[in-house]
């Protein structure tokens, strides 16, 4: 049950995160923000494993392993930006359903395909009602202020897409961290993945990151770093559910972050809640319940 209950907690910390960075968006370019996000998160990562002792172990990781990490981090990385620039287009009360949506879809067939899982009925009949659930969440969701009400049907489109991208790149990346979680510390592989992130990032922000804190107020600063912890903590989070569970069980509950998303969205981006809001949200929670049965 240790890597049900981060799973959940990694979907919780991420959705309030990107609520977070949802507020600050319309002010600041994609690039920057995840740039912001992403070293933030590798810094907090980095001393709660430098405080823990695990980088005395970083020697001891293998070649192949180093490997997966730094390529694990380039593809999940072009996913945070792509998230970013998706709900920059539209309302995250419909991107992030979407984007979860398809993320179990791919993380399934995908992992069928390419590991030892084992499906059971449960399982499998949990992430249908999941899915079910976010699909319900996903409809009729344009109330953000400004936003999704005022944008084109091929702009929605664009969103969408960049959605599935962020959907696919994350696919990869659960199913090549779980070739190293039990051989490589979970905190230790977060800290060395999110600092390669980051390092991108910094390459391709470029001077961008030098005026970022001279042109945003103290509360989108604020907003920024907070929303970078948060996703700290839940990649350490979700990398330590892989170690004791299996990627199948993780994606479908980490995918339930919709499930906390609405409430969090209508009471800090004033979203509506309507019926397929809240029928969607029912079939999450009775989703993750038959997963755990």
């Amino acid at each position: 049950m240790l890597g049900e209950a981060l799973a959940l907690s990694s979907a919780l910390l991420f959705g309030l995160s990107t609520v977070l960075i949802k507020t600050v968006v319309p002010r600041v370019d994609s690039i920057t923000v995840t740039a912001v996000r992403l070293i933030t998160g590798a810094v907090f990562a980095v001393l709660v494993s430098a405080l823990l002792g695990q980088f005395n172990e970083f020697s001891n990781i293998a070649k192949d392993s180093l490997l997966i990490l730094l390529v694990a981090g380039g593809v999940v990385m072009t996913g945070h930006i792509t998230l970013i620039k998706a709900i920059g287009i539209d309302d995250v009360s419909r991107i992030f359903p979407t984007m979860t949506g398809l993320y179990i879809l791919m993380s399934v067939v995908f992992s069928v395909l390419l590991t030892d899982d084992v499906f059971s009925f449960k399982i499998i009949l949990g992430a249908v009602i999941v899915l079910l659930g976010i699909y319900l969440l996903s409809y009729e969701t344009n109330s953000y202020p400004g936003n999704s009400g005022e944008i084109s049907v091929g702009s929605k489109f664009i969103a969408l897409g960049l959605a599935a991208f962020t959907a696919l790149s994350w696919t990869f990346g659960i199913l090549t961290m779980d070739l190293v979680v039990n051989t490589v510390d979970p905190l230790l592989a977060t800290s060395v993945r999110m600092s390669f992130m980051s390092l991108l990032m910094v390459i391709i922000a470029g001077s961008k990151l030098r005026y970022i804190f001279k042109i945003v107020t103290r509360k989108d600063t604020l907003a920024l770093l907070a929303g970078g912890i948060l996703t700290g903590i839940s990649t350490m989070t979700f990398i330590s559910a892989l170690k004791w569970s299996t990627p199948s069980i993780v994606v479908i509950l980490n995918c339930t972050a919709p499930f906390f998303v609405v409430p969090i969205a209508f009471i800090w981006l004033k979203e509506k809640i309507t019926k397929a809001t809240i029928i969607g949200t029912v079939a999450c929670f009775l989703g993750v319940v038959l997963t755990l049965s």
